[in-house]
């Protein structure tokens, strides 16, 4: 009987260890995943507000050079 006690806590230790590992592995996943979407977000902005601003500075260039044709 001693044994079988040994060998079952043996074996529950083995499948919390698999269930601590497989967690583990599972939660430093999800956190590379979300950092790295953080990331895409991020640039994507930067490329977005640099791209606004590239035509906000054109559409100005064109107003500016409206007004003095005018003029």
């Amino acid at each position: 009987m001693r044994t079988r006690c040994s060998k079952s806590d043996n074996l529950l230790r083995r499948m919390q260890n698999i269930c601590l590992t497989v967690w583990w592995y599972d939660s430093t996943i999800q956190l590379l995943l979300r950092i790295l979407a953080v990331c895409f977000v991020l640039q994507y902005n930067i490329e977005a507000s640099a791209q606004l601003e590239y035509y906000s500075r054109k559409q100005t260039k064109r107003t500016v050079c409206f007004a003095i044709i005018t003029c």
